[in-house]
C-alpha cells in the first residue's frame, strides 16, 4: 500500500464468531470497522466498538454498500455520531472534509488550527492513535468504489515508526495500551529479550502446528530457544524451528522477524492463543475474554465414536478454536460444547467431519447459567487427615457485573509464607469454581486470602488444594442458607426491524419474555419501525421463528451477546435444575480435622468453630468488610468467648489441636517430685506469684534467665480500668500500661518486654525503648504483635524461662506449643495488684514522688 506495508488480519463478521474476532484484537495496531450503509448501525456493531474501547484501538472506519438504493448519507451521519459518540471525521478522499470540524476534537489540533488555519497530518496520527478521532470514509466493496481512496486514508494516518526502534515502540505501544486490559502487556514489554503474542494455533496441510503471533520485542530468529508457560502455569523451553510470513497465495519462510510483524512459527508445541512466549517465561495474569459464550450443546456422535476418544481429538480442536469449549460431563458421560450461537455449530460441524471424519449432532442447547454472590462472606477450608496440613480462610465479595473472577491476598507474608499465599493463588485460578445454586460457574466476585496456616512438618501441595476449593465452596453454601446466591442468566443486546402495523405485537411480546426495551423509532420510509433493547437469551434465542410466523418474513430480528445479568426467573430456573450442593460428592463445603490421630469430616456449619488459623477481618451486619486493629481484634476475642477461658479449658484445645507439651510434661514431674515445704518467697509479705512460684526449677537444676512478654494492646482491653480510659484516649491508656509494667518489673526483679501492634501503620520500620529492664516494641508494618511475640520465643526461649501475657486464645496455644508458659491478662492484673504495696513501700522511701497512673484501682479491695 503504497510505502507502507500493513498486515491485514481478516476476522468473521457474523455476532456468533465475536470471540474469534476478539483474539485478533490483542495484537493489531488499528482496526477497520465496516458498516452497512443500507442497514447502519446495528447491535453487532456496537458490540464491537465497545470492545475496540476495551482494548483502546484506535479505528478507521469504512461505510460499505452505498451503492444499494437512496441513502440518506445526512441521517447516517446523524446515527454514527449518536451510536458511536461523537469524534468521528468525515472524509473527502484522503482529505478531513472539513478542517475546523477536524480541530474541534482535540485541544491540540484547535490550538495549531487557529495559529496556522491547518492541521499536521502527525498530529492528527497521534490523535488517531489516541482515539480522540475516527476517520469515516464511503464507498462500495463490491464495485470497488471508494477502496482505493481509503486505503490512501491508511497510508497518510497510520503511523509506520511505532515499531521500528525499540524505545520509541514501547512509549507509544504503552501510551495506546494504557487501559487495564492491557497492563500485563506493559509488564511484559518491560523485560528485555523477544516478546511475542500468541493469538491463534492452526496447523497446514501436512499437519505440522502453527503458533501465529506478534512479535512486542526484539528480534526474533530461526533456531531460537523460547520459553512459555503453559495454561496451568508450568514452564516450557521449545525451538522455532520455522517462521513463517503468510499471503494471499502462501507463506514466505524468514530467517527472522522485527517487532511488529505478524508471524507464524512451527515448532512449538505448549503454546495457546492468548499466551506470552519469547527468550524469557513470561509471568502475566491474561484477562479474560470481553465476549463469554451463552449456549451449551450435548454432542453427539453418529457412528459409534468411542465418547473420551472423542472428547480428546475435540480438546485438541479446541486450541485451534478457543471459541469453542469442550466439557465432559462426568455424572452422565457425556460431552458438551459451549458455542456464541446455532451458526458456529453448523461450522464446528463441518470442521469435525473435514478434520476426523466423524459425522456430528446437537442436541437443543440449554442456557448457560452463571452464578454470584450478593454480599460477602468469609469461607474456610480445612484439610488435616493423618500426616497432611492446611488451612485457608477466604474473603469472597461481590462486584460489578462483567467483572469476572478476581483474586488476591490481604494478609502479610508474616502470616503465611508467600510461596503458600502464591500456591493458594494458583489454585483459584487453575479451574472454573462451581455455585450452589445450580453448581453453574461462579463469576463477578473478588476472593481474597484473609488468613491460612500450614504445619513445617505435614503440610503438602495438594492440601492447599484441598483447603482452597473447601473455602470457596463453605463460603457459598453459607450464602445459599442465607438466601444470598444470585443466579446469572446471559442477556441479548438486540434490534428488531419490523413493519409499522407490528410494532404493538413486538412490545407486547417483549414485555412478556421479560426484555426493556427503548421506544420504537420510526424509519425514513414511513412503514418500518425499529426497536431496540435487552433481553434473555432463555427468552429471546427464538424469537426470529416467531417474527416469521406472524410478520410472513417481513422482520429481522439481530441479536447479539450483552454479558450477564440477574435472572428474570431464578426460583424456576433453581427449581427445575434440581442441584442439590450437599449430594455433591466432588463438591464438599465441610472440611476434614484431625481427631485421635485420625481425619475426621466436619460439616461446613461447624467449621468456623474449630478454625485454627487467625483472621483479623470481620463482616458487619450490613455485608461491609472491615479489618481489626491490634486492639478490636482482642477486645472481640473477648466479646466473641464470653469471659476469660481457663487454663483447664485452654489446654484441652491445645492437646486436641497440637498434642500434648513435652515442657508441660516435665513441669508436671518436677512438680509431683517436689517437697510440700514452703519456699522462702512464699513466706515473705508479698507472695511470690503463683505462675513464677508452679514453674520454678527445682534447687539442683540451674535456672534460666527469665522474660516476661506481654502483648499491650490485649491487655489493655482486658483490664476494665485500662479500657475505659482507652476509650477516652488510647495514648493516655498504652502510657499508663508501660508505667504499670515498669513498676511491676522494677518490683518483682523481672525483665519484661511489652508489645504494642504497629502493623497498619504505613511505611512504619518499627521502633523499641529501653526503661530499666522494660523494653516496649512497636511492631513494624505488616507484622503483628503476636507474629512478634512467636519470633520471640522461638529466638529466646532456648536460654530464658518466657512467660507470654495475653488473653489471645490462640497466642496462647502457640505460646505452649513453643515451650513457653502461659499467664492470661486477668490472672495477670491479680499478680500486679499484689505488687502494688511492695511498689508503695519502696517509693515512700524516695524524696520526689514517682507517677502511680491508676495504682489505686489495682489494689485489692
Amino acid at each position: 500500500m503504497g510505502k507502507k506495508q500493513f498486515t491485514l488480519i481478516d476476522t468473521p463478521g457474523h455476532a456468533d464468531f465475536s470471540t474469534e474476532m476478539e483474539r485478533t484484537l490483542s495484537v493489531m495496531d488499528y482496526a477497520i470497522l465496516v458498516i452497512s450503509g443500507s442497514e447502519g448501525i446495528q447491535s453487532h456493531t456496537m458490540t464491537l466498538w465497545k470492545l475496540f474501547e476495551s482494548y483502546k484501538l484506535p479505528v478507521f472506519i469504512f461505510v460499505n454498500k452505498m451503492d444499494k438504493g437512496e441513502i440518506d448519507i445526512q441521517m447516517l451521519k446523524h446515527q454514527m455520531n449518536v451510536s458511536l459518540g461523537g469524534g468521528l471525521v468525515q472524509m473527502r478522499g484522503a482529505e478531513p472534509e472539513d478542517m475546523e470540524e477536524l480541530a474541534i476534537h482535540s485541544e491540540r489540533m484547535l490550538e495549531e488550527f487557529l495559529e496556522t488555519g491547518s492541521v499536521r497530518d502527525e498530529l492528527i496520527q497521534e490523535e488517531i492513535l489516541n482515539r480522540q478521532i475516527f476517520t469515516v470514509s464511503y464507498g462500495s466493496a463490491l464495485k470497488m468504489e471508494g477502496i482505493e481512496e481509503f486505503l490512501k486514508v491508511m497510508e497518510r494516518y497510520t503511523d509506520e515508526t511505532l515499531w521500528e526502534e525499540e524505545q520509541d515502540r514501547d512509549e507509544k505501544y504503552s501510551e495506546k495500551n494504557h487501559s487495564e486490559k492491557n497492563t500485563s502487556t506493559d509488564k511484559v514489554l518491560d523485560k528485555q529479550g523477544v516478546i511475542g503474542k500468541v493469538y491463534k494455533i492452526t496447523r497446514d496441510k501436512t499437519g505440522n502446528r502453527q503458533t501465529h503471533l506478534k512479535v512486542l520485542s526484539g528480534i526474533l530468529k530461526n533456531k531460537m530457544l523460547l520459553k512459555g508457560k503453559t495454561s496451568g502455569g508450568e514452564t516450557w523451553e521449545e525451538k522455532a524451528e520455522q517462521i513463517r510470513l503468510y499471503n494471499s497465495t502462501g507463506f514466505e519462510a524468514l530467517g527472522e522477524a522485527k517487532a511488529g510483524m505478524i508471524v507464524a512459527v512451527t515448532g512449538l508445541s505448549q503454546t495457546f492463543a492468548g499466551a506470552y512466549i519469547g527468550t524469557e517465561a513470561a509471568d502475566v495474569d491474561e484477562s479474560k475474554p470481553f465476549l463469554q459464550p451463552a449456549l451449551t450443546y450435548r454432542v453427539n456422535f453418529e457412528g459409534g465414536v468411542d465418547l473420551k476418544i472423542g472428547f480428546s481429538k475435540l480438546k485438541l480442536l479446541e486450541e485451534e478454536h478457543p471459541s469453542y469449549h469442550f466439557l465432559w460431563g462426568e455424572e452422565h458421560c457425556e460431552i458438551h460444547v459451549q458455542v456464541m450461537g446455532d451458526m458456529e455449530l453448523e461450522v464446528l460441524k463441518a470442521i469435525i467431519k473435514e478434520r476426523f471424519d466423524w459425522d456430528t449432532n446437537f442436541d437443543k442447547g440449554s442456557i448457560l447459567y452463571k452464578e454470584t454472590v450478593a454480599k460477602a462472606v468469609i469461607g474456610i477450608g480445612h484439610y488435616e487427615p493423618l500426616r497432611h496440613y492446611a488451612e485457608v480462610q477466604l474473603l469472597l465479595e461481590p462486584l460489578p457485573a462483567g467483572s469476572g473472577l478476581e483474586c488476591g491476598s490481604l494478609i502479610s507474608e508474616d502470616r503465611l509464607a508467600k510461596n503458600w499465599q502464591r500456591l493458594i493463588l494458583t489454585h483459584l485460578m487453575e479451574k472454573s469454581h462451581r455455585g450452589t445454586l445450580t453448581n453453574s460457574e461462579i463469576t463477578d466476585l473478588r476472593i481474597s486470602i484473609v488468613a491460612g496456616k500450614a504445619s513445617n512438618k505435614h503440610t503438602e501441595g495438594g492440601d492447599f488444594r484441598k483447603a482452597t476449593y473447601t473455602a470457596i465452596r463453605q463460603g457459598l453454601r453459607k450464602l445459599l442458607e442465607s438466601g444470598d446466591m444470585v443466579l446469572l442468566e446471559p442477556i441479548y443486546s438486540f434490534s428488531i426491524e419490523i413493519d409499522n402495523q407490528y410494532l404493538g405485537r413486538v412490545m407486547t411480546d417483549m414485555e412478556r419474555l421479560g426484555a426493556k426495551c427503548k421506544m420504537p423509532e420510526l424509519m425514513d420510509d414511513g412503514v418500518t419501525g425499529v426497536i431496540r433493547g435487552t433481553g434473555p437469551v432463555a427468552t429471546l434465542r427464538d424469537y426470529q421463528r416467531e417474527i416469521n410466523t406472524f410478520a410472513r418474513g417481513s422482520g429481522r430480528f439481530v441479536a447479539t451477546l450483552d454479558g450477564y445479568a440477574p435472572c428474570h426467573n431464578q426460583e424456576e430456573v433453581v427449581t427445575a435444575i434440581g442441584y442439590d450442593p450437599d449430594s455433591d460428592s466432588r463438591n464438599r463445603a465441610g472440611s476434614v480435622f484431625c481427631e485421635q490421630g485420625a481425619g475426621v469430616y466436619v460439616d461446613w456449619q461447624e467449621v468456623d468453630e474449630l478454625a485454627q488459623a487467625e483472621n483479623d477481618y470481620i463482616l458487619g451486619e450490613d455485608g461491609d468488610v472491615r479489618q481489626l486493629a491490634g486492639e478490636e481484634k482482642i477486645a472481640l476475642a473477648l466479646k466473641t468467648s464470653g469471659g476469660e477461658v481457663t487454663a483447664k479449658e485452654l489446654e484441652e484445645i491445645f492437646q486436641r489441636t497440637y498434642g500434648k507439651s513435652k515442657r508441660d510434661e516435665q513441669l508436671m514431674k518436677e512438680r509431683k517430685s517436689r517437697s510440700s515445704r514452703l519456699k522462702s518467697g512464699e513466706i515473705e509479705n508479698f507472695p511470690m506469684p503463683k505462675w513464677r512460684k508452679d514453674d520454678k526449677k527445682s534447687s539442683n537444676v540451674k535456672s534460666k534467665e527469665e522474660l516476661l512478654v506481654i502483648d499491650g494492646y490485649n491487655v489493655i482491653f482486658a483490664w476494665e480500668e485500662l479500657k475505659a480510659l482507652a476509650k477516652e484516649n488510647i495514648d493516655s491508656a498504652r502510657e499508663a500500661l508501660i508505667e504499670i509494667v515498669r513498676n511491676y518489673s522494677g518490683a518483682e526483679a523481672l525483665p519484661a518486654v511489652l508489645v504494642f501492634d504497629g502493623y497498619k501503620l504505613a511505611d512504619n520500620i518499627g521502633s523499641s525503648q529501653s526503661f530499666e529492664k522494660v523494653t516496649v516494641v512497636y511492631t513494624k508494618e505488616g507484622e503483628t504483635a503476636d507474629t512478634y511475640i512467636e519470633k520471640k520465643i522461638y529466638q529466646e526461649g532456648s536460654s530464658k524461662t518466657i512467660t507470654v501475657v495475653t488473653s489471645d486464645k490462640l497466642v496462647q496455644m502457640m505460646a505452649s506449643g513453643d515451650g513457653a508458659i502461659r499467664l492470661s491478662s486477668r490472672e495477670f492484673l491479680e499478680e500486679v495488684q499484689n505488687s502494688v504495696g511492695k511498689i508503695r513501700n519502696r517509693l515512700s522511701n524516695q524524696k520526689l514522688p514517682s507517677n502511680k497512673p491508676l495504682e489505686s484501682k489495682f489494689e485489692k479491695s
